[in-house]
Order: structure tokens, then sequence, then C-alpha cells
């Protein structure tokens, strides 16, 4: 059954849909700063008569697709979970390549077409390939410059004009992908900022483009301050964070309000209620682009079951902060390669009562 605001009729996401006025995409390259102060002169250049001319429209919020009151879709297995849950998605999620080089990487920017039939193709992207782990002070600087154009290029080329990016997704896991932050210092920090607010000045200047760019933050990561990497509200959309029921699983509501309400000892967002109270502190809505009960079987003493309690938890919460929420996608996957355990909510042979749960409220 299809969940909607307690009152509030699904047509009226339509209405707020046909009266959002269309943004401008903002072209030019504002000039970096030195490195021994990395917030000066960093701001998106003004709009200037080409980007007027070729003005686009952004990211609609809202099921217009799945006829839900906020985006939904999947992260991984998408057309199962379509599937199951008869409800066509509004998200779909892909990946530019990591592994190679930056001609992979450009390359793989225009191989989206199994998400763009979606409304909302979400891309996740690295700040760069993994062969140049940690280059963040090169990236601010300029040298990579031109591979991220072409990328912008690319994607617009490719139907992903209105691509959603998950730009550097769990940078806060301190030196765990290839692009993130690599310490806890002021510099680690103002290096990493530096290189997110170029990608984000050199996409913007994409003919035809009207990205959304997603700062994507591990739910709580292993950086004491997720905040200190925060490259300012000009660059970011949409704030983002994943969620998965694990360690340990929330199977009672107390278990569910204490995970809801963490935060790290220095005071830091570590729970779906403490990310959604930070995204509107800086003005935006909040996105769960991976969310999941079960998963591997060794992510911790107390990995993921089959748990219908935290499905309809999540809908509930969803219902209730359906204003505040850009998109979710559920990671329909195993999650780490040959170890048991699987996030999977289609085949409904992996967790069948949580399947059962989530068919029936979406």
């Amino acid at each position: 059954m299809a969940i909607t605001p307690s009152g509030k009729p699904q047509r009226s996401w339509r209405a707020l849909a046909s009266g959002l006025v269309s943004v401008l995409a903002l072209a030019g390259t504002a000039a970096l700063a030195a490195e021994g102060d990395p917030d000066q002169g960093l701001r998106p250049a003004a709009a200037g008569p080409q980007a007027e001319a070729a003005a686009v429209t952004k990211a609609v919020w809202g099921g217009l697709r799945s006829g839900l009151p906020w985006a939904s879709g999947a992260s991984s297995g998408a057309f199962l979970l379509e599937s199951l849950r008869g409800r066509p998605l509004d998200v779909g999620t892909t990946y530019t390549n990591r592994r190679g080089s930056w001609a992979d990487m450009v390359q793989s920017a225009g191989n989206i077409k199994t998400v763009t039939r979606y409304g909302l193709p979400v891309i996740g992207m690295g700040l760069f390939p993994d062969a140049y782990r940690g280059q963040h002070a090169q990236c601010a600087g300029g040298a990579f410059d031109g591979y991220m154009r072409q990328i912008g290029a690319k994607l617009v080329a490719s139907g992903g004009a209105r691509a959603v990016i998950r730009l550097g997704w769990e940078f806060n896991f301190v030196n765990k992908y290839s692009w993130a932050v690599t310490g806890t210092d002021a510099i680690s920090a103002g290096n990493w900022k530096n290189c997110f607010r170029r990608w984000v000045q050199n996409l913007r200047t994409t003919p035809g483009q009207a990205f959304t760019i997603v700062w994507n933050a591990a739910t709580e990561g292993t950086h004491p301050d997720v905040d200190m990497l925060y490259p300012g509200s000009e660059y970011v959309d949409v704030i983002g964070t994943q969620y998965y029921d694990r360690c340990p699983p929330a199977t009672t509501e107390a278990l569910w309000q204490a995970r809801y309400n963490k935060r790290t000892r220095s005071g830091a967002p570590a729970g779906l209620g403490t990310w959604l109270a930070y995204a509107k502190a800086k003005g935006k809505r909040l996105a769960i682009p991976e969310w999941g009960i079960g998963g591997p079987r060794n992510a911790c003493p107390r990995p993921g079951i089959d748990n219908p309690f935290f499905i309809r938890k999540m809908a509930e919460f969803l219902r209730a902060n359906a204003a505040s929420i850009a998109f979710e996608a559920y990671f329909n996957g195993d999650g780490t390669p040959g170890v048991p355990g699987s996030h999977k909510l289609s085949p409904a042979t992996y967790n069948p009562q949580s399947s059962a749960v989530y068919r029936s409220l979406w």
C-alpha cells in the first residue's frame, strides 16, 4: 500500500513539482586559495549570459513516479526491488569507475543509461581514481580540472543532465577510500574541502547541466568531527548519510531510539535523527542513499538480521519527515562478496519477513 502524509493527498506533490522554478546552472570557476588558508576565496562564480541561455531544471523531490510522498528507489538490485513492490522506482543508482585511470573514470560517466530511466539517476563518484589516493591538494590546485569537466560533459551527453551526484561518498572514514580525508588535522580537512569545492565549481560549468550535489557522509565514520569537512552550503544541495541496521540491529523501540538519537563523543551526528537535525540546521534536505537490514555476518559481533521492525520504523520515519527528505534508496544487494548474509529484500528468500513488510509499505 502507498504511504501518504497524514491528511495530504498524493497529488499535492505533483502540484508542488509543477510550481518549482528553474535553477540556473552556475558558470565559471572561482579562484582557489593557497593551501595555508583553505577557506579564502572559494566561492562559486556568478552565472553569466551563457548560463542563462542554457537554464535547466534541477531534480524535483517527491515520488513523481512512485506516487509516494518522498523520492524512493534502490542503490543496488533496482529491477528486482521494483518487481517486489509493484511500484515504479524514483531513484536508480550507479557508480563511476574508480579502479582504473582517469580515462576509465571519464568513460564510465557515459555509461549511465541503466539508471536514466528513473526520475532521479543517482551517481556515486569518487574524487579521483584509486591510483591518485590522497591527492586532495593537487585536486584543489586544479591538476584534475580537465577530467572533471569531461566527466560533467559525459554525464549530460548520456542523459544525466539532472543527475544527483554523491561526490566522494563516505569521505569521513579516514583513509578508507582513495578520496577519503587523510587525517583529522585542519590541513587535511582544508585540502579535502578545497578538492570537493573544485569539483563542484567545475561540474557547474558544464553546458546544459542541472546537477544536484550530495555531500554524502558515513553515518558515523572514523573522523571525530564531520562538520570540519563541510565545504559550505553554497557547494552542497543535499546532505546524505547511509543507514544500516546492525551493530546491534534495532529490534525494539528502545534500541531504535538509542541509535536514532546517537551522537559521537564530539557531539557530531551518528544516528538518523541527529543527521536529520544536522541537515535541517544547514538548510538542506536529507538523503539516505543506502539503507538496509541484514548484510555481512562479519560486520560486527551483532550483525544485521531479517528485521521487519526496522523496515516499519524506516517507513514511519520517511512518512513523518517526507518534507525534509530528498530521497532514499534501499541497498538490495549482498554487501561483502563471499561473506554469508545479505541485505536483499528481493528475491524474498533472503529476508522473507522484511521483504513482506517492505512490499506492504512501499
